[in-house]
């Protein structure tokens, strides 16, 4: 069953979902409206800005939180989806299970490229899932996280069952604050190892760790056909060069 978009904006309005939680059923209700909506083995489709989606979902809380992405973050997406042309290059810094991802390589069709880092492997599982579920063949995904150096750090992993509570990145070599070790590589140098066209749009979104990434994307930020740099933090911001 394909849930009405009017009834996802509803179910997610902040007076319903505290009064869920206030009578204590908020699980209950996750649960309900998981089973309902998704479709075949555990599928999310949804539109955004005009363009369908699917998404493999793999708890009720994960199935929700891709809805709250796709509407709390539509004034980013509708930005975004605007400004890419067919045939463009983005990097989706970040992707988690691929929501921008998804979106721009629908966008930019098969004559464009979106390449995506995300070092969380349960996440990096499912967004190749996700590249798959949707026949795209212009996605290029990695599981790297982007840093000013090359080398290794602890990836604190948060709640694998919800995308609420993402994985973050700690201090480099700093043992036991970390669940999981990861593969940290400068931008600039893994794009010319890897010959990775230069991106016209760049999305970051790495909880707290954006400064890292855009220093070692320097030598990319400084190309004319680098134009757009959508950077996810607090405040958000979305900063055209």
């Amino acid at each position: 069953m394909i849930i009405p978009d009017f009834i996802r904006r509803l179910s997610h309005l902040s007076w319903i979902t505290q009064t869920i939680r206030a009578l204590g059923l908020q699980n209950v209700a996750r649960n309900i409206y998981f089973y309902v909506g998704r479709e075949g083995q555990n599928l999310l489709r949804i539109s955004c800005c005009g363009v369908e989606t699917k998404f493999t979902v793999r708890t009720p809380n994960q199935y929700r939180n891709v809805e709250a992405i796709a509407i709390s973050e539509s004034t980013i997406a509708k930005v975004l989806k605007d400004y890419a042309h067919t045939g463009d290059i983005v990097y989706d810094v970040g992707s988690s299970l691929g929501f921008y991802t998804i979106l721009l390589a629908n966008v930019v069709g098969d004559k464009g490229l979106v390449v995506s880092f995300e070092p969380a492997e349960h996440l990096y599982c499912q967004l190749a899932e996700n590249i798959q579920v949707n026949g795209l063949r212009n996605v290029r995904p990695y599981q790297k996280a982007l840093g000013e150096w090359n080398g290794q750090a602890e990836l604190y992993l948060g709640d694998e069952s919800t995308v609420s509570e993402p994985p973050r990145l700690t201090i480099p070599y700093k043992h036991g604050s970390g669940e999981k070790m990861i593969e940290v590589v400068v931008g600039d140098d893994f794009a010319i190892a890897k010959k990775l066209p230069v991106p016209r749009i760049i999305k970051i979104d790495v909880e707290g760790y954006e400064f890292a990434v855009l220093r070692g994307l320097k030598q990319t930020l400084s190309h004319p056909d680098c134009q757009l740099v959508c950077v996810k933090s607090i405040p958000t911001c979305c900063l055209q060069m």
